[in-house]
């Protein structure tokens, strides 16, 4: 029997370096590797990406790194504020209807179409090519859309909530399969299209192994933290942080707390003025590469959410490591990390005399539950 042609649609992917990026990659690599043709529509991709649709995007005309600077502009940040305000259901609708135009000029007829989110905005164009091309739809959501928002004028604005939960109502009510990355998330799923019929499936977060370690100078522990903090959540302040890696430093004064991700300015000039700066480093954004090289050298990895039920992102990653997973941030999220050894930070003394983790090694059973969800 004949593979499914799965076409994603995808705002981020390689060369960028977030979670959302690397999801699709790694779906799209592991599917085409068991033999099944997988076409990426998306801004950006690899060189040596095989089957590619470039969707237009402003970042993509300027530089994939634009994206992440125009916040440093008071410029750009007033007109992003405006097209968050304007454009539903979030500022990316635009590049959506161009993705859905760029793929009804390839021609190409997948059986399958997949977006993901956030942006939510991707889940327009999954809508728009299933009636144009008559495919299936795989929607899947990776964080929450409208219970913990991670946009601020969602968060703010009963009336936008109430708007976009019927957006995202009719979308799940639409597609043939849906997908979400935890069970908190699949919940949530249920309740914003509770006429769903179609297949409902929790696919966690994942990643492939980990590279060679890399090393770090100096006696440490290094303890570090991967990815952005109020960037990608308003409740992750980089001042919580700084405080419980200060009480650690009174039990362990020759600890190092490494940050490795892309701080805004503000949170750039808090560091700066810490009393503990000279214990902390700030490697910035760096390739996917080297923050997974970083993430296998460490001796504890920091796990930072606060007052919601998502587990981040990172934790796919931190999973396929063997150094022991430190949190920080109130919220049920923790009760999720059931069955996995964990600590506060402030008690990573305490973690580093248990012993290592075996590495998750979760692709391939990841794989297997895309492939189940194809093949329905």
């Amino acid at each position: 029997m004949s593979r499914p042609f799965l076409l994603i649609v995808t705002r981020h992917y390689p060369p960028e370096v977030s979670g959302g990026a690397r999801r699709p990659f790694l779906i799209a690599h592991g599917l085409r590797d068991r033999g099944y043709r997988v076409v990426v529509a998306s801004p950006f991709a690899p060189d040596d990406e095989p089957d590619w649709i470039r969707t237009p995007h402003p970042a993509a005309l300027r530089g994939f790194n634009a994206a992440s600077k125009k916040g440093e502009a008071q410029e750009a940040q007033w007109k992003s504020k405006l097209r968050r305000m304007v454009r539903w259901p979030d500022n990316e609708i635009a590049w959506a209807g161009h993705a859905v135009r760029a793929v009804l000029a390839s021609k190409l007829r997948p059986d399958w179409i997949l977006t993901t989110s956030p942006p939510e905005s991707a889940h327009a164009a999954g809508e728009r090519l299933k009636r144009a091309l008559g495919a299936r739809w795989m929607l899947e959501m990776r964080d929450s859309w409208i219970e913990e928002p991670l946009r601020a004028e969602l968060a703010l604005s009963g009336l936008r909530q109430s708007l976009e939960r019927g957006i995202a109502r009719r979308w799940l009510e639409t597609a043939d399969a849906r997908v979400a990355v935890s069970e908190a998330l699949s919940g949530e799923m249920k309740r914003l299209g509770p006429g769903a019929a179609s297949p409902l499936s929790v696919i966690g977060h994942f990643a492939e192994p980990a590279p060679v370690p890399a090393h770090f100078e100096g006696p440490g522990p290094h303890f570090l933290h991967a990815g952005s903090l109020s960037q990608s959540h308003f409740g992750r302040r980089l001042g919580d942080l700084l405080a419980a890696f200060s009480t650690l430093l009174a039990k362990m004064p020759a600890a190092r707390l490494h940050l490795v991700g892309r701080l805004t300015p503000v949170e750039r000039a808090e560091l700066a003025v810490s009393p503990i700066a000279g214990y902390v480093t700030y490697h910035g954004e760096v390739s996917y590469a080297q923050s997974r090289a970083l993430q296998a050298g460490a001796d504890g990895l920091i796990l930072y959410q606060k007052g919601i039920d998502a587990l981040p992102g990172k934790l796919g990653e931190y999973l396929e490591c063997t150094a022991p997973i430190l949190t920080i941030g109130e919220g049920s999220w923790k009760s999720r990390l059931e069955g996995l050894p964990h600590w506060e930070l402030v008690d990573a003394d305490e973690a580093l005399r248990a012993p290592r983790r075996t590495p998750a090694n979760a692709l391939t059973d990841t794989l297997d539950m895309y492939e189940a969800v194809l093949g329905n």
